[in-house]
């Protein structure tokens, strides 16, 4: 039934309004999540046009899940490769070229993981303290762009993900570290140090997203630990999480194309655009 709030207010409806901005934030998450626009900062914004703070913590964690989510879909084939590979390492069994180049894929990702984990935990104060500073954001965002716009030139021939060096997951890691500060897009950061270091654009992007897996699921991992739900989220985080997933799928695909054609230059002049904005205080 039915029930009307303080001030006339109809529960329902706003209900209905909590579940809309979900799947917004949802939309806004998941697009920004793998386009290398910062998704950090898109949601403070998106928070700021609905009215409200922010997604709230445990609806936050379930919409980088969905976004991860978005990675497997894509990279399943990746992943099961993966998987099989280890399954065969544990196992003593002989590993061909194919199970090989992906068991060493795995330990990559575990080294590339390694520089993001370290920084998070030494300066997580700091870093959080960033989150207030929109200068720091607004010049980031700037930064972003510029890397974007040289990297876009690089990667037309390179290497290929059997070609993948200890040192060049170390540096894409390194990128993926310094995109903690916000503004700083993780996969505008990892998709560049991986053209800086000679890969090709499809394996460069396969990196990076693969190299979130391990990134996103760690941090909802351990933010599952420190958060508590009511019945009334349980139907905004669900179609949040939903909506995330399906605008990552989307990102992906999007980002693969753009990359693949080197016009990674229109991500940034709408970058340096924005920051722009930020630092010259426009709302």
């Amino acid at each position: 039934m039915l029930t009307i709030a303080e001030g006339g207010t109809p529960r329902f409806c706003g209900y209905a309004m909590t579940i809309f901005k979900a799947v917004i934030m949802g939309i806004v998450q998941g697009l920004t999540e793998f386009l290398p626009v910062s998704s950090s900062g898109h949601l403070v914004l998106a928070g700021h046009f609905l009215g409200v703070e922010g997604p709230g913590l445990f609806l936050e964690v379930m919409l980088h899940f969905g976004t991860l989510i978005a990675v497997v879909v894509v990279f399943w084939q990746d992943i099961a490769a993966m998987i099989r590979s280890v399954v065969l390492f544990i196992g003593r069994r002989r590993l061909n070229s194919h199970d090989q180049m992906y068991l060493n894929l795995v330990w990559l990702l575990i080294l590339g993981s390694v520089p993001a984990a370290v920084l998070g935990l030494v300066f997580k104060s700091k870093l959080e303290l960033l989150f207030g500073s929109t200068k720091t954001v607004g010049l980031m965002l700037g930064i972003t762009g510029v890397i974007l716009a040289i990297s876009g030139r690089l990667g037309s021939k390179g290497k290929q993900l059997g070609q993948v060096t200890a040192l060049d997951a170390l540096v894409i890691g390194t990128g993926q570290a310094c995109a903690l500060v916000p503004g700083l897009s993780r996969s505008g950061t990892t998709i560049g140090a991986s053209l800086f270091r000679g890969l090709d654009r499809p394996t460069a992007a396969r990196f990076s997203f693969l190299l979130a897996i391990p990134a996103v699921l760690g941090a909802t991992v351990l933010e599952l630990f420190s958060v508590s739900i009511t019945s009334e989220a349980i139907v905004p985080v669900i179609v949040g999480t939903i909506s995330a997933a399906v605008f990552g799928f989307i990102a992906i695909k999007i980002l693969m194309e753009v990359l693949n054609r080197g016009r990674l230059i229109y991500f940034s002049l709408y970058l340096w655009l924005l920051s722009a904005l930020v630092l010259l205080g426009i709302k």
